[in-house]
């Protein structure tokens, strides 16, 4: 049996090093390792702040696809939207580790 590598030629490293000529924000990297491109890009209010790596709403309506846990301030996400640099952490909209 031959590997993905060996029929197509292609890794996730060599895609990675092309990031460059892909359009911005539209490629990313999930928390298995795999090369996605999003559906759907969306960008976050600009009073959304970090706490921790975990993405905290601030005073403006959120998106389509984001809501905010009521006691805590948390964004959640269902996952329909890629906000760039973020990952959806079991709902949990956080910050991606570069």
């Amino acid at each position: 049996m031959q590997d993905a590598q060996s029929t197509s030629g292609n890794t996730s490293s060599g895609l990675l090093a092309t990031d460059a000529q892909l359009p911005t924000g539209t490629y990313f990297i999930d928390q298995s390792g795999a090369v996605l491109m999003a559906d759907t890009v969306g960008t976050l209010p600009a009073d959304v702040t970090l706490n921790g790596g975990v993405y905290m709403a601030g005073s403006a309506t959120l998106p389509a696809g984001l809501s905010v846990h009521p006691t805590t301030g948390v964004i959640l996400t269902d996952g329909t939207t890629y906000y760039p640099n973020t990952i959806n952490n079991v709902g949990v909209l956080c910050a991606a580790s570069e």
